[in-house]
């Protein structure tokens, strides 16, 4: 979801308890956290110190258009999940450049 002033993006969590929880990210710090996530995501440790698995592994990405033509990069996740990100206008350019920087 989005607030209403379109600035925050918030997440709805359900948790195993029942419970749920409302996270707010402001819309212009989602590719920063993003990307600390990704960089983490191989180093992350319970309280304990244990190295944690990774909640869940894409299988797929679609870079395609949204309904006002934006820029949408989609994750599919697991079977049928789809994680979709709205990207700034510079980035499409940017992911198209290192893929074809990867590919030679």
């Amino acid at each position: 979801m989005t607030s209403e002033d379109g600035k925050v993006f918030i997440l709805h969590v359900k948790q195993d308890s029942g419970e749920d929880l409302m996270l707010g990210f402001p819309h212009d710090e989602i590719s920063n956290i993003v990307e600390n996530a990704v960089m983490q995501a191989g180093r992350g440790k319970h309280a304990s110190g244990r190295l944690m698995q990774a909640a869940l592994n894409t299988t797929s990405f679609e870079l395609g258009r949204g309904p006002d033509g934006e820029a949408v990069l989609s994750f599919k996740v697991g079977q049928n999940g789809e994680i979709s990100f709205l990207l700034p206008a510079d980035m499409p350019g940017h992911l198209s450049q290192a893929l074809q920087w990867l590919a030679n």
